[in-house]
């Protein structure tokens, strides 16, 4: 109880300066978002937002495995899964509620990109509250071994189809020459978005891959608890660096 005490602050300080700089990388944030500009910042800083999210879990991870008095820290990033969840639930979209007009239910029949994201966030949610109960010893042996897999696969595979039609990306659509893609324009910026979350799949398979060979010790070998981590690092960086 001491040693988890005396860590207490740097930790709190720890995420404060992991999450802080998403504010200055974002820019200034407008709303309700009325341009593209303010459209696109705001789209920046919730990548970032959760980038830093993800940089922290995989620093706080690392961390845990390298000393024992350190391993209390696996039953605190489990929550860096759930915070930026509930801000995806409340905040990553300015034209549904509470922030606009729109309801929940009309945001999955008329704005793909925000039913994605409110899918997004329950994912985030799933996994953080799963990761907890692993933590405490509280997953049966099958959730413990599939749980993180499956819902992770699901949020790779989803980002294949990821909608991005945001303001400044609509007024583009019809002034720029460019691919078709699903009877759309595919501009220059669209291209660069979704290669951008090409990546962001791409490595995180490699977060599902290594956590998957560390939770089921198919791989008996230290490495795996750290590679799947180091991955998930990287993710965050992709996210902290995304511009559209």
């Amino acid at each position: 109880m001491e040693i988890r005490r005396y860590w207490v602050m740097p930790l709190l300080c720890l995420i404060a300066v992991l999450i802080a700089p998403a504010i200055v990388l974002a820019q200034p944030l407008h709303l309700p978002i009325e341009t593209p500009e303010q459209d696109r910042a705001f789209s920046e800083f919730n990548h970032h937002l959760t980038g830093f999210f993800l940089l922290a879990i995989g620093i706080l991870v690392i961390l845990s495995h390298t000393a024992k008095k350190l391993s209390f820290l696996g039953m605190v990033w489990p929550f860096l899964f759930i915070l930026p969840g509930l801000y995806l639930a409340f905040m990553s979209d300015p034209d549904v509620w509470p922030m606009g007009n729109l309801s929940w239910i009309q945001a999955f029949e008329v704005n793909p990109e925000a039913a994605q994201h409110k899918i997004y966030s329950a994912l985030l949610l799933a996994l953080g509250i799963l990761e907890f109960q692993r933590s405490r010893g509280k997953l049966g042996k099958v959730l413990a071994l599939w749980s993180f897999p499956i819902l992770a696969i699901f949020g790779a595979v989803l980002l294949f189809f990821h909608h991005h039609h945001g303001i400044a990306v609509e007024e583009m659509m019809h002034s720029m020459p460019g691919m078709h893609h699903d009877g759309h324009v595919m501009t220059a910026g669209m291209l660069k978005i979704q290669k951008e979350h090409f990546w962001f799949s791409m490595v995180g398979f490699g977060v599902i891959t290594f956590k998957f060979l560390s939770d089921g010790n198919f791989w008996k070998r230290a490495v795996p608890p750290y590679l799947w981590c180091v991955c998930m690092a990287i993710l965050g960086l992709l996210l902290i660096f995304y511009t559209e």
